[in-house]
């Protein structure tokens, strides 16, 4: 029963927090302006897509 009580509360806290977000504008939604920089458009190429494992990867 703790762990349905922290589980539930941990997804309270979560949802808050992406509400705040969302209210303070993180997030752009469709038809509300221009999409964050940080997102490649179609057919655009990473730059930071290297093809090479990072040394900290799982193998």
């Amino acid at each position: 029963m703790n762990l349905w009580i922290h589980t539930a509360d941990a997804e309270a806290a979560w949802t808050q927090g992406l509400i705040e977000r969302i209210e303070g504008g993180a997030y752009v939604f469709a038809g509300e302006g221009e999409p964050f920089v940080g997102i490649l458009t179609d057919g655009e190429e990473n730059p930071y897509a290297t093809g090479e494992r990072h040394p900290g990867d799982a193998r």
